[in-house]
């Protein structure tokens, strides 16, 4: 989570430090790559860092750290606060160096909930906040979680927002923030804001869960020869859409005519359309919605998308050559401001690439740097001296 939400902050320019332990980011390898511990995940979420190794443990290790947060803005963490607290890199102790420290905390569940000592990821946030069960709702199957990361990369949204607003205060008050970003609590959130419908209100007016999102029948629905996925939402849409499938009689009918009479007639609605939209081609009915302006699009497969035409067109892919002559194709993060977002975007960092230059701006000398990495309290970057390319877009 921390990794995706500074992936924000670095691609606008800030100087975002990662530390790892001597071990590495657990992310590095989750693939293959052509060099080692530069799996793909690892690569698009930490690009624009640098990278230095420390081993908090040690007494050496904590101290360098302690001197890179004197002038930091942001520290962020992802473990349980408790975990912070015994390696003596707590709010307090922190703040205490840094007064207008903006200290921000991934972790499972919140520090003060009866949850707050259990280990969390991605699987068992989903299940406590009942994504597969909306999943088997939605499709009749057995309970799967949604096949991504859902809950880290939202929560690193959360995350991000929260870091954004600090630093604002930081900057007109001079005021530094401890900031809690709770997995489970931030999913619920998200959540619950379209699913905890009528148990809304005190006393209830029904049932929890919307029914429109897991109806069996919203879903890409079969065409002549593919799928097509379609959306009709106002009047206005849904008047053009029964024009555009031969059911005009469809837009007095007192089942359908008014938004709130659709959501409680849902399950016709939706079994209308998908037995109308079997009679064309995908091709023909996108080109019928475009025409009437009602919202469609076609099934893309991972590869399609990756191959998308509105998507190449916008340069949305961007390919990249690290140092050691090695490319790979970065996905831009679609937030336009007019700058040259290209000429900012560098390769994610090997283990300890920066190591030594990021040690070297503390004012330890090159015979401390080599005690600390003799004495594995710190590692050096082992392609560094192999490094003869300057990073450019491919």
């Amino acid at each position: 989570m921390g990794p995706f939400a500074t992936m924000f902050l670095a691609d606008k320019g800030a100087d975002v430090i990662k530390v790892e332990a001597p071990g590495g980011d657990i992310t590095r390898n989750v693939g293959r790559s052509p060099g080692h511990g530069m799996a793909p995940v690892f690569q698009h979420i930490n690009r624009n860092k640098r990278s230095i190794v420390l081993d908090l443990k040690s007494k050496r290790g904590k101290a360098i750290l302690l001197d890179l947060v004197k002038d930091a803005d942001v520290v962020v963490y992802n473990m349980r606060r408790a975990a912070m607290d015994r390696l003596g890199l707590g709010y307090e102790a922190l703040q205490a160096i840094n007064p207008k420290l903006v200290y921000c905390g991934f972790a499972g569940f919140g520090h003060d909930g009866p949850y707050s000592d259990r280990p969390a990821y991605d699987d068992v946030i989903q299940g406590l906040v009942g994504i597969p069960d909306l999943m088997q709702r939605g499709s009749g199957a057995e309970p799967r979680y949604a096949p991504l990361a859902i809950a880290d990369r939202i929560v690193s949204l959360y995350g991000l927002n929260a870091i954004m607003m600090a630093l604002f205060e930081q900057r007109n008050i001079g005021r530094g923030a401890a900031i809690e970003i709770p997995m489970f609590e931030s999913m619920a959130h998200f959540v619950l804001v379209e699913h905890m419908f009528y148990r809304s209100f005190d006393p209830p007016l029904g049932q929890s869960v919307s029914p429109r999102p897991v109806d069996l029948n919203r879903r890409p629905y079969q065409t002549a020869d593919g799928y097509i996925c379609v959306l009709p939402y106002t009047d206005l849409h849904w008047q053009r859409l029964f024009i555009a499938i031969c059911r005009e009689e469809l837009i007095a009918d007192q089942l359908y005519c008014s938004f709130e009479r659709r959501i409680e007639n849902v399950q016709s609605l939706y079994r209308i359309l998908s037995d109308a939209l079997l009679e064309r081609s995908t091709g023909d009915w996108l080109a019928v919605f475009d025409k009437v302006d009602v919202p469609a699009g076609r099934m893309n497969s991972i590869d399609d998308l990756i191959d998308d035409p509105h998507l190449n067109s916008v340069n949305f892919f961007k390919p990249v050559i690290d140092d050691l002559g090695s490319c790979f194709i970065h996905i831009d993060v679609p937030i336009g401001d007019g700058s040259a977002a290209e000429a900012k975007l560098r390769p994610a960092p090997r283990k300890g690439q920066h190591s030594a230059q990021v040690l070297g701006e503390l004012g330890l000398s090159e015979a401390d740097q080599a005690t600390l990495f003799a004495e594995n309290i710190s590692q050096d970057d082992p392609d560094r001296t192999r490094s003869s390319i300057e990073p450019k877009l491919g």
